[in-house]
């Protein structure tokens, strides 16, 4: 299977880097379908794990894979652009742009005749799958899967005391006008990160806390959740509960918990491979259209 590398202009001029992958064999039903790969945090394309198995099995089902890097690849980067090259990795970015990356990955997809596009992110690039329905950029989804994405949710992560220290830092300095200083969070992540970006992707608006905003993405959704994290993270405490509740109430919206397994979902992949063929079993039954 030859892998193409690959530059994805976005909207905003920035030139992204990607991995595409045709799959081993056509697909069946001769419907061609292509799976956007999203990393998380500190992670890129090119990264081993959970998400290099998946793209593996997908390509073995006829499935194309296009592993993405976002513009909040690895901890620090320089992200080329139209106009030279400007400060990326996780230490910089902002949410709100993900769904400019996303939307770059699934126009490059559709110019080449992919009829349905499917968006695979774990822990952040799952956060960042879902909350590109809210975008309108981001329209021609057929389905989405995100694994583990955590609840950036002000409060929540409150409980924890090195997390309101070191948002209480940056809040701090962004108002004496150094926003763009670095802090190491420790909660719920420990990375580096500007003093701005902190503030954006934590603070109290919430504007990143997918779990209220499921009933307005319209697109079938997976949200597997691995058993571990919401025993050691305040992104995961309650998710489980708070996601199955809200569920009861979004057809299009299926909670699955992997047990046994932690966020990096060693020895689980089959099983999750499986999970989403039974998704999409369970929808062509209820459809009684081919998925």
């Amino acid at each position: 299977m030859p892998c193409e590398l690959c530059s994805l202009p976005t909207l905003d001029g920035l030139l992204l880097d990607g991995a595409f992958t045709g799959p081993a064999k056509p697909p069946a039903n001769g419907s061609s379908r292509a799976w956007v790969v999203i990393h998380g945090t500190g992670s890129n394309f090119t990264a081993p794990g959970v998400l290099a198995t998946l793209s593996a099995m997908l390509l073995q089902r006829g499935e194309a894979v296009l592993r993405l890097n976002t513009r909040g690849h690895d901890l620090m980067a320089r992200i080329p652009s139209i106009q030279g090259t400007v400060s990326g990795g996780a230490a910089w970015e902002r949410l709100e742009h993900a769904s400019l990356d996303i939307a770059a990955a699934c126009s490059w997809l559709a110019e080449r005749d992919y009829q349905k596009v499917s968006l695979l992110g774990h822990s952040l690039g799952g956060v960042k799958a879902l909350l590109s329905q809210v975008s309108r950029l981001v329209i021609d989804v057929d389905e989405i899967v995100a694994l583990s994405p955590p609840r950036l949710n002000h409060a929540k992560l409150s409980v924890s005391d090195e997390f309101r220290s070191d948002f209480d830092r940056a809040v701090a300095l962004v108002g004496m006008g150094q926003s763009g200083t670095l802090i190491e969070m420790r909660e719920p992540q420990r990375a580096w990160m500007s003093a701005s970006a902190i503030v954006d992707k934590y603070g109290p608006e919430d504007r990143y806390d997918y779990v209220p905003q499921l009933a307005t993405m319209h697109r079938p959704m997976l949200i597997v959740l691995d058993a571990k994290s919401p025993e050691t993270s305040p992104a995961f405490e309650g998710l489980p509960e708070a996601l199955e509740e809200v569920a009861r109430g979004i057809a299009s919206l299926e909670v699955r918990r992997q047990s046994g397994s932690d966020i990096h979902y060693s020895g689980s992949e089959s099983a999750i491979m499986q999970a989403i063929l039974d998704w999409r079993a369970r929808r062509n039954r209820d459809t009684d259209i081919s998925i």
